[in-house]
């Protein structure tokens, strides 16, 4: 059974990892031996799964330090099954744009430099684990995929996860009778609709979140069940 990954709506699929804190090792879901009492346990070299061949290692589900990746560590059933299942998600993305010569833009990768600027300079970074190269290297891989996945999603014919411009003036249209007529006056047209966009957005922004996250999944429903995905090592939730 695979969990899927957690719902990521920002507009810049990195905003999610760059404006939190480095992650420590207990958000990794990373514990000393006694601290999950039945959790699971793994290397960082070890061989978790496969995606059409290709391996997913220890490393994917959680970052180790270079000079860690053959000691065992533990890992919560709940935190292994949701990391399990974005690193699939994760190498299925990859995969997928590559056979369809999706690439990231310059835009992109301005901000994955801008990501990894951050990391590497951020003097309040905990790094519980030792392993700071690591972290950022498994945040700059996740968050390029959220990049690739969301353009992959668009070319599918996926709306984006937010609430554009165009959803705002379709919906005000829509509801004239509720919103009521702009005003004539320019500067009282542009401050009602300022409150008018505002509220749509408001409205409509769960729905449009929700339908997003419907369509992710029936998306990577379809790539689970066209590829061959093997695990080889499962929680006891799984």
């Amino acid at each position: 059974m695979i969990f899927d990954p957690p719902e990521v709506y920002a507009e810049d699929a990195t905003v999610a990892i760059a404006e939190s804190p480095m992650e420590t090792d207990s958000e990794y879901g990373m514990a000393a031996d006694d601290e999950f009492e039945n959790g699971i346990r793994f290397r960082g070299n070890q061989l978790i799964a496969a995606v059409n061949g290709v391996a997913i290692l220890g490393t994917d589900v959680s970052p180790f330090a270079e000079n860690e990746v053959a000691t065992e560590r533990t890992m919560s059933d709940e935190m292994y099954d949701f990391r399990l299942a974005q690193a699939i998600d994760r190498e299925l993305t990859f995969q997928t744009a590559q056979s369809r010569d999706v690439q990231l833009r310059a835009g992109d990768l301005r901000q994955l430099d801008k990501l990894e600027a951050q990391r590497t300079h951020d003097d309040s970074v905990i790094d519980e684990i030792g392993a700071q190269d690591a972290i950022i290297d498994y945040e700059l891989r996740q968050a390029e995929a959220l990049l690739l996945e969301r353009m992959l999603l668009d070319l599918n014919g996926v709306a984006p996860p937010y609430v554009t411009d165009d959803d705002v003036e379709d919906h005000y249209y829509s509801n004239i009778d509720t919103f009521g007529q702009l005003p004539l006056d320019p500067s009282e047209q542009e401050a009602a609709w300022q409150r008018i966009t505002l509220a749509v957005r408001r409205e409509l922004s769960s729905t449009i979140r929700a339908a997003y996250q419907e369509e992710r999944d029936a998306y990577f429903d379809n790539l689970r069940s066209t590829s061959d995905i093997r695990i080889y090592l499962t929680s006891k939730s799984m």
